[in-house]
């Protein structure tokens, strides 16, 4: 059949449908888009009238969440944020319904490639159906499960949140009082990001409690859903000596998991944050200005000491007040006795670690010899104000009153033991 003749039957064919009041296409008209009617339901109204009303296509307008990681290729819609239940929780599909939607069907592409905010509410209008039958779709808890509902999304709106600054010593009363939506506040403080699921901001720098793992002491936990996908490899971009402004929604959500206490607020945002080129960049030059100064430290005149032991190392001794040492070592854990405590409280020899957990300190002062008997041996500080006596297995070489810097080890394990390591004369 000739092209020209071809063309000219589907014309007469056309004018017939129309004559007849038939349309010719499956798709529906610009006008027939302006009237559709949109419903304002809640997602969970949306379930229910759908599993009531099985096959029929309704468009509805409802305020939710969308839930998704960024590696993922569906998200959920539901009217409260899914991240606020997690591995740890069984029963957290039940307590929140949801849809689980391909992200393919957002109609805003970005949300394909990207991470969806877990805790952004938006108000959403999109298309569903049930389905005559149910098909798989991928879930971030449960692998691939049945999914009855087919669901498009036309568009997003998102419900903007108000942020104010604020005072870190208000922070707490704010965030706990603060629990309608739409609210959030900006705070300068120290963070440290030792878990997934949150993130720890306080008014002075993390420290080390043991093993590498780092916290603020009197700190205040915040939600960190988002913060992964946000910022790639955040926590070897987060220099823990610096400050930032953090942007916190004052939400309040449940634990991602059973042994979690509820958190008041989320991270919503962090300002200030290095690249990780540039972050990498400065913990070398740290590493090297570390270096360069326990090298420094190490130096020594051995001609200058009357007692010194072999490979010594006057970096490993923190330099502290006699009378602050007395102070400190009543604090100190007392251990069981084993070789246990004694190595776990050698890796602990901070007196900044939390809890208490060292049960050895190596401290340096600054004292004034007052006498030895034997291998006790006896220091007190220069303004009379507390005396120490110590253990020492050699003599010592002093005069009475000599102004000396001690190197010592003070142990609880669970006896309390002074030893002198090194004796430096001033």
């Amino acid at each position: 059949m000739k092209l020209g003749n071809y063309f000219g039957i589907m014309l007469v064919v056309t004018l017939f449908m129309s004559c007849l009041g038939l349309q010719t296409t499956n798709s529906p008209t610009q006008s027939d888009q302006k009237s559709i009617e949109y419903k304002n339901m809640s997602v969970k109204e949306t379930i229910d009238y759908l599993n009531t009303h099985p096959n029929e296509n309704i468009y509805v307008i409802s305020e939710g969440y969308l839930w998704s990681y960024w590696n993922e290729d569906t998200a959920k819609i539901s009217d409260r944020p899914l991240g606020q239940f997690g591995r740890g929780d069984n029963d957290w599909k039940d307590k929140i319904p949801f849809i689980t939607l391909q992200k393919s069907n957002i109609k805003d592409s970005k949300y394909e490639k990207y991470y969806i905010p877990t805790y952004q509410k938006y108000i959403i209008k999109y298309s569903a159906i049930k389905a005559k039958r149910n098909s798989n779709s991928y879930d971030q808890f449960n692998g691939f499960v049945k999914n009855p509902f087919t669901i498009s999304i036309d568009s997003l709106e998102s419900i903007p949140i108000k942020f104010e600054n604020i005072e870190y010593s208000q922070l707490a009363d704010k965030i706990a009082n603060t629990s309608e939506y739409g609210h959030g506040f900006i705070v300068n403080g120290y963070i440290v990001h030792p878990d997934w699921m949150y993130m720890t901001i306080g008014d002075t720098p993390a420290k080390n409690q043991g093993f590498g793992i780092y916290g603020i002491k009197n700190g205040i936990d915040l939600g960190t859903p988002d913060i992964d996908s946000m910022y790639r490899d955040i926590n070897k971009r987060i220099d823990i000596n610096k400050k930032y402004d953090v942007y916190i929604a004052a939400m309040q959500v449940d634990s991602y998991s059973n042994y979690r206490a509820k958190y008041n607020g989320i991270v919503w945002k962090i300002d200030g944050l290095e690249t990780l080129e540039e972050a990498t960049q400065r913990k070398a030059q740290e590493a090297e200005a570390q270096r360069l100064a326990v090298e420094e430290a190490n130096k020594y005149n051995p001609l200058n000491f009357t007692l010194l032991p072999e490979d010594f190392k006057p970096s490993d001794y923190k330099k502290i007040d006699l009378f602050d040492a007395v102070s400190s070592v009543s604090r100190m854990q007392r251990g069981n006795g084993s070789i246990g405590d004694t190595l776990f409280g050698t890796l602990l020899q901070s007196d900044e670690v939390y809890g208490g957990l060292s049960s050895i300190q190596y401290y340096c002062s600054e004292v004034i010899f007052v006498s030895q008997s034997g291998t006790t041996i006896k220091f007190k500080t220069e303004d009379n104000a507390i005396s120490q006596n110590m253990n020492i297995s050699s003599r010592s070489g002093l005069t009475a009153n000599q102004r000396v810097r001690i190197y010592y080890v003070v142990s609880k394990n669970p006896l309390e033991e002074w030893n002198v390591k090194a004796i430096e004369k001033l």
